[in-house]
């Protein structure tokens, strides 16, 4: 009777294990998808279908958590005003290249800024060497396969009544 009692209780504890392993499954399972909603166009006028990231959260989540980049998309983050906006890479799987922006043309740049070891605990920060009100994610490798340079000029097409966050 004892041996039973002990089997009985092994086996509860193995199904608790696995309804709680279930139970966090979904979100690890889970992938983000971007939903491009604007479009940057690049000098030699190819053209990146971009997600606008203008609100603290979304500029904070950024591309974490997306399992990869379809060609030619990426992320465009919007600021209120010209400032020198930190970014890291938290919760990123893929490498990608960081382009800062002032009112459309190129001021800095960091080229394919790696996955961190932990994707939850980014140890780099990215900060650029003159202010921008919008910084450009895209796939590693895009900044030099397009030949961009600091000073070139980027065509942010915005959906139409767009207006700038107020913060």
């Amino acid at each position: 009777m004892n041996a039973n009692v002990r089997k009985l209780a092994a086996l509860a504890a193995a199904v608790v294990i696995l309804a709680a392993g279930f139970a966090l499954l979904p979100p690890l399972l889970e992938q983000r998808t971007l939903k491009p909603d604007a479009s940057v166009v690049l000098p030699d006028k190819t053209a990146y279908d971009v997600r606008i990231a203008d609100t603290p959260a979304a500029r904070s989540q950024g591309l974490g958590g997306l399992a990869s980049l379809k060609p030619n998309q990426g992320m465009l983050f919007v600021f209120p005003d010209a400032e020198r906006p930190i970014f890291w890479m938290k919760d990123m799987r893929f490498p990608i290249d960081i382009i800062w922006l002032s009112k459309g043309v190129v001021v800095d740049e960091e080229l394919d800024a790696p996955v961190p070891p932990i994707p939850s605990q980014p140890e780099a920060r990215y900060l650029p060497e003159a202010d921008a009100d919008m910084v450009l994610e895209v796939s590693a490798g895009t900044f030099v396969a397009h030949h961009l340079a600091n000073g070139d000029r980027l065509d942010v097409r915005l959906p139409a009544g767009y207006t700038r966050p107020a913060n």
